[in-house]
């Protein structure tokens, strides 16, 4: 079955598909165009209004005390406690090159003094197109006390291709 739709070239159009199981594709004959198809699932997919370097490419958010958690994550498969502050992030589906951007924010409960928390990571660090490493420092304000600690939050993101 094919539709042809003409006209207008603005406003929208909802097709509805018979409630069974397969696959729907709508191909736009423009790039200019915005497709968005809804699985039964309540997954969406838009072809044509996003680009690779406009969207998160991974995502995860770390419980990284005591036994070491993923809360939630999008194409993350695990993590590695490697010691106190410092993590491993492997990739479920491996970047196209090391060129990509990662940062992350930490949280700490209970601190006690005044420390800025920074996320870092060392030249000799992985990181490479399956897996990353991230660094949980502290940094003593007003006083010289450093180190890694374990943040009760990592959350992490990654931009690239």
């Amino acid at each position: 079955m094919s539709i042809v739709l003409s006209g207008a070239t603005s406003g929208a159009v909802t097709l509805a598909v018979p409630a069974e199981a397969g696959t729907r594709t709508l191909t736009l004959p423009a790039e200019t165009g915005t497709a968005v198809v809804k699985n039964g699932d309540g997954d969406v997919t838009l072809a044509g209004a996003l680009t690779a370097s406009t969207t998160a490419k991974a995502w995860v958010n770390i419980d990284g005390t005591g036994t070491v958690a993923i809360r939630d994550s999008y194409n993350v498969s695990s993590i590695t406690d490697d010691a106190t502050g410092v993590y491993t992030v492997n990739f479920s589906n491996n970047m196209t090159d090391t060129n990509y951007a990662s940062n992350a924010t930490l949280q700490r409960e209970n601190q006690t003094a005044n420390y800025a928390n920074v996320y870092g990571s060392f030249a000799t660090d992985t990181y490479s197109t399956s897996a990353f490493k991230i660094r949980s420092l502290y940094i003593g304000v007003g006083d010289s006390a450093t180190g890694y600690t374990d943040s009760e939050r990592v959350s992490v993101t990654v931009f690239g291709s």
